[in-house]
């Protein structure tokens, strides 16, 4: 293994540590002096969230030597090292990793208890393997004096369990199968500090490129009677529980729904214009909001988007008349709320899809920059840097030197939360969205965009007691935001993944190329025929604009990867798009499909028990429907879900999942056991 993908998985781990402590400054008793602290620590935290890791560090040692006493200082300790560690990490810059190491070491000494809770002994393992690789003598010795202890059986009273992990994750990196006598040894030792380096054994063969862990561990098995008990990393594939109810009456389509209490549920039929509740056997319903009724159901004839509120009652959100109608349990509009704007934004409360409430109060939802940017928001850590741990992102890389090569930037929106009643805002954490590519238009001053064939991005839900659940696809990990801002980072969930070659690619591009060419045909076609004949270029859905308006657009949904939205026309006339080049897509097929928000399908949903469902990419799908990760509030893959084909996943109740399926021209629901 390169030492470039060797330093890619030291940040992918390490962005995975458990940051247990990483709560919110509380002001100390007397005022200035914590205020003063409580603010350069949270300075540093947004420095850290813009991946200005020697800014953070500076910041945070600010915090350490001015109000050592602080409630935050504990805290500003650790992210100093994390900073420094990062920056030297990615600069091989060995000073940067000595004071890392020291920070940490000075945290030891302080409050032992505090760095075990941040995670932060595995931490300070991966500071002495950078320093390590950089040819620091006693870093050497402390790695290779773990590394020889992996040549017996690991012992509860070994001195640093976490340095052992280190140095077998590395050997495991140059040589799998040189590695696996060692990893037998290691997942054979018994004893009470064992089933953590057991698991995170197993999780490290799952999470190594081209490593089967199950099938590893298997092998492992029937040589060695002692490893019958390790845990398998990725769980057997099983179906959903029957399905004990289906509703009587179709719907023209369901975009979201809202399980209440005693099993009734409301659902928003978008392309029929109203808002519906079920009774709990899902035989009958009444309508609640309606655009072709009475004016005190009107559903306006823009539509809107539904979410839960408060105990059993519902917001909607009305795109005319922009404004909440607040569904109380009965299934009544109880009130009306003026909903919060962004000033100048032409989409009105479309920024909404896929919101959620929380406990405080506050509307959470996926911001772009541009919104940011209308809101007064900062939005310069939208354009700092690739999201990362608890953190941000987006970047653009240098302009290219020849103006026929595509200027690529990479992107992150926000997830906002706004209270309701003061308006006020804040940034709750950074999503990375898929990189995008335009190319200079001969002629003009414009620029077109590049279709992503195979777009990657994170994605968001909200758990039942309101923390966020952040998904990254580019290490498969979750970051959870809790209501009152702590933030904490889970390992990295065991998953296959499949390498992409540079001939998967072209084969991707090329056949993409062809779905889109024959979708295009079939709208010009229509188009032409609409027009008397007339073919015109036309924009399909939505429109955008890449330096210049004009820019048409049309979604389309072909391909592995999910939605892409490709360019059609420039100015009115027709273009054929095209692509980006293979070398900007992802080395490895993504773990979960990216978020088609415009179809409100989401690839992530939170159960009534607070674990998390993923739709997931599959290299070898099982005949049938979609497959769910069930994963943990640590993290842990605990169950692997298949549903019945035909059917998606829309929403949860207590031990049950609700489904939709398409039936002709309208869309059913049905209501499964979970197990």
């Amino acid at each position: 293994m390169t030492h470039g993908s060797r330093m890619r998985r030291l940040l992918i781990s390490v962005c995975c540590l458990v940051v247990a402590g990483a709560a919110p400054a509380r002001a100390l008793v007397g005022g200035a002096p914590a205020e003063r602290a409580d603010s350069l620590y949270r300075a540093g935290r947004e420095a850290l969230a813009r991946r200005e890791y020697r800014g953070a560090a500076e910041l945070f040692a600010q915090v350490v030597a001015g109000y050592p006493t602080a409630a935050v200082a504990g805290n500003a300790r650790y992210w100093r090292a994390y900073a420094l560690y990062v920056a030297g990490n990615s600069a091989r810059n060995l000073g940067e990793l000595r004071d890392a190491r020291a920070a940490l070491d000075t945290e030891v000494r302080l409050d032992a208890q505090a760095l075990l809770a941040h995670d932060g002994l595995d931490l300070r393992a991966r500071v002495i393997a950078a320093e390590a690789s950089l040819g620091d003598p006693g870093a050497s010795g402390a790695l290779a004096t773990a590394t020889s202890a992996l040549a017996r059986p690991i012992s509860c009273g070994d001195g640093d369990l976490a340095l052992a992990l280190v140095a077998l994750e590395r050997m495991i990196d140059r040589d799998p199968e040189a590695a696996m006598p060692t990893v037998r040894r290691v997942l054979s030792t018994q004893g009470s500090c064992m089933d953590r380096v057991r698991r995170s054994t197993v999780v490290l063969l799952a999470t190594t490129p081209g490593m089967n862990a199950n099938v590893v561990v298997a092998e492992l098995a029937r040589a060695d009677g002692a490893l019958q008990a390790v845990p398998a990393a990725i769980p057997p594939i099983r179906p959903l529980g029957p399905i004990v109810r289906v509703s009587r009456d179709s719907l023209a389509s369901i975009s979201e729904i809202r399980v209440l209490s005693d099993g009734r549920v409301l659902a928003n039929e978008s392309g029929g214009d109203r808002v519906v509740l079920f009774d709990s056997s899902l035989a009958h319903f009444t309508t609640v909001v309606d655009a072709n009724g009475p004016s005190a159901k009107a559903y306006g004839a823009q539509g809107g988007s539904l979410f839960p509120y408060r105990s059993d009652s519902s917001l909607y959100a009305d795109q005319a008349s922009l404004s909440f109608l607040v569904i109380d349990p009965a299934g009544q509009i109880a009130r009306i709320m003026a909903a919060p704007l962004i000033p100048g934004y032409p989409g009105g409360l479309i920024y909404l899809l896929q919101a959620a409430v929380d406990p405080q109060g506050n509307v959470v939802s996926r911001w772009g920059k541009a919104s940011l940017a209308r809101m007064g928001a900062n939005a310069s850590g939208a354009s700092a840097g690739r999201s990362g741990g608890a953190g941000v992102a987006g970047a653009t890389a240098p302009a290219p030197t020849d103006p026929s090569r595509p200027e690529v930037t990479f992107d992150s929106d926000a997830v906002i939360r706004m209270n309701i009643a003061t308006k006020k805002m804040d940034t709750a954490v950074w999503l990375m969205d898929p990189p995008r590519a335009t190319v200079a238009i001969p002629g003009t001053t414009g620029r077109l965009p590049l279709s992503n064939t195979l777009p990657v991005s994170d994605t968001w839900t909200m758990m039942p007691d309101g923390t966020i659940a952040a998904l990254r696809e580019h290490d498969y990990h979750v970051d959870w935001v809790a209501p009152n801002g702590t933030v904490t980072s889970t390992p990295k969930i065991a998953h296959e993944w499949v390498a992409i070659t540079d001939s998967m690619k072209l084969a991707i591009i090329d056949s993409v190329r062809r779905l889109d060419s024959a979708a295009i045909d079939r709208m010009r076609a229509n188009k032409a025929r609409a027009n008397g004949g007339q073919a015109g270029g036309g924009a399909g859905v939505g429109s955008g604009s890449a330096g210049r308006s004009g820019i048409g657009t049309m979604g389309f949904f072909s391909g592995p990867g999910g939605m892409r939205m490709i360019t059609t026309s420039v100015d009115g006339i027709a273009v054929d798009p095209q692509y980006m080049d293979p070398d900007l897509l992802p080395s490895y097929f993504p773990p979960f499909p990216q978020n088609d928000s415009l179809l409100l399908s989401s690839p992530l949903r939170a159960d009534a028990d607070g674990h998390l469902w993923i739709r997931v990419n599959l290299p070898r799908r099982p005949e049938g429907g979609f497959v769910y990760d069930v994963v943990d509030r640590h993290g842990m893959l605990i169950d692997r879900v298949q549903i019945p084909g035909g059917t998606n996943i829309i929403g949860f109740g207590p031990g049950v999942a609700y489904l939709i399926s398409r039936e002709g021209a309208s869309y059913a629901l049905a209501r499964a056991k979970i197990h």
